[in-house]
């Protein structure tokens, strides 16, 4: 099937391209690196700092308040965590990824045929953690106050991702932030892609 192995082809390019060690030179519209900065809402970059959120929090794209704990306690998890993280849920700081790496990974998973746009959010489906795992006392957000938030991402973000976010291995050699006073929202500006860069 010509079409099938036209998409296998450009998927291929796509995931090769992430690593950096090869590229056929052809990319998707929607993967063209100058869309950065061309669409609404403009000036927003999905977060690239690293150990800003738990694992749990990155996969689902959901806003983590993980820093604003004991980020030493794995009794202290975060609200989502807490009332939907499941029962084998450990609750700790990814020092490694970031909101960015992972929307990269979801708009390559999408795939050509969906022109790479991302799926909408999931349904929070997991029950809260076990007592015994969350410490006596535990305050954080009710789990009403989570299924009424918006979509992590601000509308427009999920139709062209790439106008979001910057490739994963222009910014491998991040320092993950630990501190109270790092937001979500901040962007790391030295690794926005050049105007004349020829990658993804």
């Amino acid at each position: 099937n010509h079409e099938s192995a036209s998409q296998f082809s450009a998927n291929l390019a796509a995931v090769l391209a992430r690593s950096g060690a090869w590229c056929s030179k052809y990319h998707h519209e929607n993967l063209n690196p100058a869309l950065v900065g061309t669409k609404e809402p403009k000036g927003y970059m999905v977060p690239n700092q690293t150990g800003n959120a738990c694992q749990n929090c990155l996969d689902n794209l959901r806003e983590c308040d993980r820093l604003q704990r004991d980020v030493d306690d794995p009794l202290d998890p975060c609200s989502e965590c807490r009332h939907f993280g499941g029962t084998r849920c450990l609750c700790t700081l990814v020092m490694d990824n970031s909101y960015n790496d992972v929307v990269f990974d979801k708009m390559l998973a999408s795939g050509l045929e969906n022109a790479y746009v991302l799926p909408p959010p999931e349904d929070r489906i997991h029950a809260p953690m076990p007592p015994h795992r969350v410490k006596k006392g535990w305050v954080g957000q009710s789990r009403e106050q989570l299924l009424a938030k918006p979509d992590f991402l601000p509308h427009g973000v999920r139709d062209c991702p790439r106008a979001f976010i910057v490739s994963p291995y222009r910014s491998c050699q991040r320092t993950g932030l630990r501190t109270s006073s790092s937001s979500p929202s901040d962007v790391d500006s030295s690794s926005l892609p050049k105007a004349n860069s020829a990658k993804m």
